[in-house]
């Protein structure tokens, strides 16, 4: 008889065990469903209008201008610099997913993602904490930002 009660508790725990495992897993298939759907939700973001980008970039307390700001002091803040390059980054990348005011989009798409290598090599230097290259690469910018406005801007906006 002890036997028997000593099964049944057994055959019990085992399948309270494996009913609890299969709502566990029914949770975590629950949460990455979630999990997923808000990794789609962030794709489907809309990207910064143009306007804005280049005001986060280049205006006044823009990431390119504080860079540019902590080049010209005596010490530069590496870690500002760094936050305002992966700022730069991420404008970057939503100026690539922006359709070109005036040009085609092949030439804006070839632009944009240059612009997008430099400011990634920007950030390179920067972590490197090699003012030279991080100078220069400030430099590639500025130049690349030239050559897009003249083939993308409207002439109104000069």
């Amino acid at each position: 008889m002890k036997h028997v009660l000593v099964r049944c508790a057994a055959l019990a725990f085992l399948g309270l065990a494996a009913v609890t495992l299969s709502d566990l897993g029914a949770a975590e298939d629950k949460q990455e469903g979630k999990s997923e759907k808000k990794s789609d939700k962030k794709e489907e973001k809309e990207p910064l209008k143009i306007a804005e980008i280049m005001k986060r970039s280049h205006a006044k307390g823009g990431a390119h201008r504080e860079i540019m700001k902590q080049l010209e002091s005596e010490k530069v803040n590496w870690d500002l610099s760094l936050a305002k390059a992966k700022d730069l980054i991420l404008l970057a990348g939503d100026l690539e997913r922006n359709k070109p005011p005036v040009g085609d989009k092949e030439a804006w798409d070839k632009q944009a993602k240059n612009y997008l290598s430099l400011v990634v090599k920007l950030e390179k230097a920067i972590e490197q904490k090699d003012l030279a290259e991080t100078k220069a690469a400030v430099e590639g910018v500025k130049k690349s930002c030239s050559a897009c406005h003249n083939a993308h801007r409207p002439k109104e906006d000069e």
